[in-house]
């Protein structure tokens, strides 16, 4: 179906999310950090990235500004475990981490824990709104 490469720290979630998505028909490949998954992005296309806000090395945000730019089709959903709002921020309104995710060229947020058809709908709508946007 759809090339997936998917970018967190968690050893566990990266093997669920790989099972999750395979069992939809896709073909996946994983990555332990930002820098890991920006290299692979750069040896072979892919048709969308699932990317952890929170990792090591190269962390999700500057991950997604990377591969929004270098590859502008490619369908972005950010995940978080994180806080909703940033805690140096409350006082002032906060900084919800998804939308700055969003604001950075993600199609689709998704907040830890989700459901197996969460992040699969969330995959599938994000390369549908991706491929319908044209050349």
């Amino acid at each position: 179906m759809a090339r997936v490469l998917v970018i967190d720290d968690d050893k566990v979630l990266r093997e669920v999310l790989r099972h999750q998505l395979a069992v939809s028909g896709h073909e996946v490949t994983l990555a332990r950090h930002g820098g890991e998954g920006l290299e692979a992005a750069a040896r072979r296309d892919f048709d969308a990235a699932v990317v952890d806000l929170f990792m090591p090395e190269v962390e999700g945000f500057e991950t997604i500004r990377h591969l929004r730019r270098a590859h502008p089709r490619l369908a972005i959903v950010a995940i978080t475990g994180g806080p909703q709002e940033s805690a140096l921020l409350a006082g002032h309104g906060g900084v919800d981490y998804l939308e700055v995710a969003r604001l950075l060229g993600a199609a689709r947020t998704l907040r830890k824990p989700f459901s197996a058809a969460a992040i699969g709908r969330a995959v599938a709508e994000s390369i549908a709104e991706m491929k319908s946007a044209g050349p």
